[in-house]
């Protein structure tokens, strides 16, 4: 009895280690290098130095300047939106995706447009707003549309 007693409490630790790490990893398919820093971006668009990027919202908030707003793909109506601009995307630009509706973690809006993007062959950054686009962009000041 005691046994099967220790076998349970590992597996329940066990279990719990599993979730505070997933959790605390990033939760979209992309690579810590693939995230793209707020301080870099921001950079580029004040100098006007989008020529070799493409930034899409792909949230609700408000838009980050020369950002294509395409809204929050967690539906269905935005994730057509955003295969319907494909095609006029030039695959040789780098593409940076970002929502900031809530932490980068636990966002809905980042995978479905990482994963459709990833799988139509762009080069896809994800902007690490680690907190929210409120906190990580606009108190910074950052320039918006």
């Amino acid at each position: 009895m005691i046994r099967s007693e220790k076998w349970f409490f590992t597996a329940v630790l066990a279990g719990i280690w599993l979730s505070v790490t997933a959790w605390s990893q990033d939760t979209g398919s992309w690579k810590k290098e693939q995230l793209y820093s707020a301080d870099a971006l921001a950079g580029k668009v004040r100098k006007a130095d989008t020529s070799g990027i493409y930034i899409l919202n792909t949230g609700p908030m408000e838009d980050i300047l020369y950002a294509i707003h395409i809204g929050p793909v967690e539906n269905k109506k935005y994730v057509d939106r955003l295969a319907a601009l494909l095609p006029r995307l030039d695959k040789r630009r780098e593409v940076i995706i970002y929502c900031g509706c809530c932490p980068l973690k636990a966002c809905p809006n980042l995978s479905p447009a990482y994963e459709l993007l990833d799988r139509s062959g762009f080069k896809v950054k994800v902007l690490a707003l680690e907190q929210d686009l409120e906190e990580d962009w606009i108190a910074k000041k950052y320039p918006l549309q």
